[in-house]
């Protein structure tokens, strides 16, 4: 793990977090000129390692492909001069992802052997948090990205606890979707839960339980693509969510030949829908049916 320095202030360590969330989790030493305030404190708290790029920008903003001449950084002008340029103008900083589980985990208390990289680069378990209960505590990045929320959630249903936990994302800006959990444990962005009282970065603890307690409304979102039941959110294709609601708003049992006719216009089994992990479990614990071939919602 990354060591850490002195206390990082609340700004620092959202402006790292912004950063976290970027495919190549860096900055250019260019547009950190701007941030002077932030990245003095970052840097002098370990939190990224230098780097080159294989390009600069000359003096009409362009990037230019780097090159060296007589040991000088630089490139070739239009008219075939060569430009000297600065060492900082193709330096850039990478952020150590572990700084940020480090800091994470010591303001949990937590040592730093309980933690555990799960998913290279996106998910880390920080251990086990003490919030009056139990807590599982885990930290994941990217989390706007669908096949990232989907290759988490697959990673943490194969691995679910009998705890409900909590899982930090650097992600600012969650979906509504998004507000639920994924396998038994709530997401709640950092930006969200760093203590308004204090001015530098300390995660508040009864925002936490406050979370945990809290439970959301249960059912359809607009349009039947996604749902909530018990805390858990789940995905649909098209087709999957006409059949919903033409279930929904029948509220009562349709036979499967009539839902196919008027939500596909044919007479395509029913049964071939709902397959994927999602809407399986809307399958087994929510879209009823009998042996007769009628379906309808369970919703109670």
């Amino acid at each position: 793990m990354t060591t850490i320095g002195n206390q990082i202030s609340k700004e620092s360590f959202l402006f790292a977090c912004e950063i976290c969330e970027n495919d190549n989790p860096s900055i250019t030493h260019r547009i950190a000129t701007h941030f002077a305030d932030e990245m003095t404190s970052l840097v002098s708290n370990g939190a990224f390692a230098t780097d080159s790029l294989d390009y600069c920008v000359n003096k009409d903003g362009e990037a230019e492909d780097l090159l060296f001449k007589n040991n000088k950084p630089g490139y070739f002008d239009q008219n075939n001069n060569f430009v000297q340029v600065s060492f900082e103008d193709f330096t850039k900083y990478n952020l150590k992802l572990d700084w940020i589980v480090k800091n994470i985990s010591n303001d949990f208390g937590i040592p730093d052997k309980d933690c555990e990289e799960i998913l290279p680069n996106l998910l880390w378990g920080i251990g086990i948090a003490n919030l009056d209960i139990e807590v599982p505590v885990f930290f994941a990045r990217k989390l706007r990205q669908e096949e990232i929320f989907d290759k988490i959630k697959k990673v943490l249903v194969k691995r679910k606890s009998p705890f409900q936990g909590l899982i930090l994302t650097s992600c600012s800006d969650i979906p509504s979707y998004f507000h639920s959990k994924i396998a038994g444990n709530k997401i709640i962005s950092l930006k969200n839960c760093l203590s308004v009282n204090k001015k530098d970065f300390h995660i508040d603890k009864g925002v936490l339980k406050s979370a945990l307690i809290k439970t959301g409304k249960d059912g359809f979102t607009t349009g039947y693509r996604s749902a909530r039941f018990n805390g858990e959110y789940f995905r649909f294709t098209k087709q999957e969510a006409d059949v919903l609601e033409y279930l929904h708003k029948s509220g009562k049992a349709v036979h499967k030949d009539e839902i196919m006719v008027e939500v596909t216009g044919s007479s395509t089994e029913l049964r071939s829908l709902f397959r994927s992990s999602d809407s399986r479990n809307i399958r087994n614990n929510i879209l009823q049916h009998d042996n007769k071939g009628y379906y309808w919602l369970n919703l109670n």
